[in-house]
């Protein structure tokens, strides 16, 4: 027993005696409500636990700024807010001071910048000779302010500059479709007239040609002119064949326009022109072939020669 209550009295620590109430709850208080120990103290705020714990469903009062990274340790359960109230009004820190509102004066107003998006893109060693260029008022050499132009104007400068000064521009001088409103070219009537032949007159081509200024039927050929024939557009007489199939339809009472006469015999000289072309083309064919067979010919003769 003796040994025992030896051991007891060395385990138990002796008691300290305290010179003042020791701090239980962290904050202050402040017109009666609780404030955390956060910079600049805000007021704290009631939640309720939702976490399975022990203490689910108990209400606490905790930090007022709840979202930051770096939250104080103010925990305090409703249950004990009465008397944390009480212990930090005796015991707690001195409830801070009102700040009255300080006047910070006239803000400077935000310097507008100056830069667009062409600027802006610019290096700032370049920007000088950039703005000195686009200067409207910039002074020209002889001391008087140089006029803004527009661009058309100054590639025609260019160009007068790099040319002969007293040579005419060649750029062709702009002209309506008409001279005069309701009054139809002269010029375009005249190139209408020259692109058809003059009537027969009865004086020699040549002659009416120079007179006319139009061109004769020989000088309309095909660009080829590999089937040699001559474009003639004057007036001709129906073929032969024309006649007969009109007069054969006259003669069984057929009454016929004119225009179906005229659709008619155009049909008939067609077929005939195609059958002269077929024709044409076969003579010259044959004319081909016969140059062929003469050259083969004196190819034989000179062999038959060379072997004798």
């Amino acid at each position: 027993m003796a040994t025992t209550e030896i051991i007891n009295t060395a385990i138990e620590p002796p008691a300290i005696e305290t010179t003042g109430p020791i701090r239980g709850w962290p904050g202050r208080v402040q017109d009666g409500q609780l404030y955390c120990d956060c910079e600049p103290g805000g007021m704290a705020r009631c939640r309720t636990i939702k976490q399975r714990t022990k203490d689910c469903g108990r209400k606490i009062w905790l930090c007022y700024n709840e979202d930051k990274k770096k939250q104080c340790y103010f925990r305090i359960f409703d249950d004990d807010a009465a008397k944390a109230k009480e212990w930090l009004a005796q015991y707690g820190p001195p409830p801070l001071a009102p700040e009255t509102p300080v006047s910070k004066g006239k803000e400077p107003e935000y310097a507008r910048s100056r830069e667009n998006p062409w600027t802006k893109s610019i290096p700032k060693s370049k920007r000088k000779l950039v703005s000195t260029s686009t200067d409207v008022s910039e002074e020209s050499e002889n001391g008087g302010p140089s006029e803004r132009k527009s661009n058309r104007n100054s590639d025609e400068e260019e160009a007068e500059e790099i040319g002969d000064p007293d040579s005419p521009s060649r750029r062709p001088a702009k002209r309506a479709r008409f001279d005069t409103p309701g009054q139809i070219s002269l010029g375009g009537l005249k190139n209408a007239a020259e692109a058809f032949p003059t009537p027969n007159t009865g004086k020699q081509p040549e002659i009416e040609a120079v007179a006319s200024g139009s061109r004769t039927s020989k000088e309309l050929t095909l660009a080829s002119a590999r089937l040699g024939e001559i474009i003639d557009l004057t007036e001709e007489e129906p073929s032969s064949l024309t006649t007969a199939v009109l007069d054969e339809l006259r003669s069984e009472n057929v009454v016929l326009k004119e225009s179906t006469s005229i659709q008619i015999s155009h049909l008939i000289d067609m077929e005939m022109d195609i059958n002269e072309r077929k024709v044409q083309r076969y003579k010259m064919t044959i004319k081909k072939l016969c140059k062929r067979l003469d050259a083969l010919g004196d190819a034989i003769d000179d062999a038959v020669e060379l072997s004798d």
